[in-house]
Order: structure tokens, then sequence, then C-alpha cells
């Protein structure tokens, strides 16, 4: 199904997954072949090497460590969401990249746009996920760079998280705002001081008079 349709399976993304014999053999490719070596050791952040349909093939030690995962095993086949726990890919009739959320995800959008133009892609995206009882929000900057695989083209899937300098940027924001608000509300007092005092002394030059 198109990207941008909706029907029993997508609401955005296509819902379609590879076979799991076509999976494992890209997966062992993946794991083995020098150049993604290379980047799954070199780049920071969070990285996932994707198939065609999305599934994630391989992880970088980051990401791992943050999953608490000793091996990428348990991630092969997952989509990022997925991966990830992002409370929409639950809501997906396809999982990851399925839902009517989905159609605004920075990550899924930036992949189709790789996919499309076979070049890199960047965007940014919010993912939800439940920690206990409650719903946390992260935010990643991602990029997305397609690489040749086994006469395949695969994804190199880049997560930088910036929660914390969203965060800080909108703390500024708000205390600009609120400074501001402050000193407008300082010269106004100001001005009706300065108003009230040469009322007075107008007042004082009468009665002089």
């Amino acid at each position: 199904m198109d990207p941008g349709s909706s029907g029993a399976d997508t609401f955005f993304a296509p819902a379609e997954r590879s076979d799991p014999e076509s999976l494992a053999r890209l997966a062992a490719l993946a794991v083995t072949n020098p150049a993604i070596e290379i980047v799954l050791e070199a780049v920071g952040g969070y990285l996932m090497v994707l198939d065609q349909h999305l599934q994630v093939l391989a992880a970088n030690r980051e990401l791992l460590s943050a999953l608490g995962l000793q091996s990428g095993d348990r991630l092969t086949g997952q989509r990022p969401g997925e991966a990830l726990g992002c409370i929409h890919a639950q809501t997906g009739p396809g999982g990851c990249g399925t839902s009517l959320h989905c159609r605004h995800c920075g990550a899924v959008l930036a992949i189709l746009a790789a996919q499309a133009s076979d070049q890199p892609a960047t965007g940014e995206c919010t993912l939800a996920r439940r920690d206990g009882e409650r719903v946390v929000c992260s935010q990643y900057r991602v990029k997305i760079t397609p690489l040749p695989l086994g006469g395949q083209t695969v994804l190199a899937c880049v997560l930088q998280d910036i929660t914390a300098v969203r965060r800080r940027e909108f703390l500024e924001r708000v205390f600009k705002h609120d400074a501001r608000n402050l000193l407008e509300g300082l010269q106004g007092w100001s001005d009706q001081l300065r108003e009230e005092k040469h009322t007075q002394a107008a007042q004082n030059e009468v009665r002089l008079v």
C-alpha cells in the first residue's frame, strides 16, 4: 500500500515486512560486513541498520546498552519505534510507521524521503514511551543514510537525543517571554509614576498661584 493511503494494514507507511529467511540472511550479512561494522562502531547516538521494509538488521552498542540488551538478536525484524517502545507503534495496524500519528513522525518521514531519493535525509521526532504508569517523551534528531549491502540498499538510521537541548530552548523562550512582560510592566509602572508626579507638580503650582 502506498504511503499516505489508509487500509486494514496501514494508515501511512507500507506495512509489508520481509519474510523471516530473507531477513535473517540480510541481518547475518549486515553484522559481518566490514563497512557496516565500521559504521556501527564509529557513529555516536542510537544507530540501527534497516532493510527496505524498515526492519532492524543490526544495532550499535550504545542502543543495545540503553535497552539493556547484550546482543541485537532480539531487535532483528523490529522497526525503530517498536525497538524503542513508541506507544504509537502499538496502535498502528501494521506496527511502527502505520498509525495515524506516524504521518507526523519525523523519523518515518526521513526514512521515506531517503528511500524515495536514495540520498541522506534528516528530521526530528518526538518518541513517547511508557515508563510504568507514566508516558515519557524524548526528542531525537534523525539522519537516514542509504548504504549498499548484498545488492540491496539498506538504511543507516541514526538518532541523536536532543531532549535536553529542546527543553533548555523552551525554558529560555519562557524566561525571555516572562522577562519581557516584567520589563513592560515595570516600564508601565514607571510611566504611571512619572505622570502622577507631573500631575502633582501641576496641582502644587496651581495652589501656589
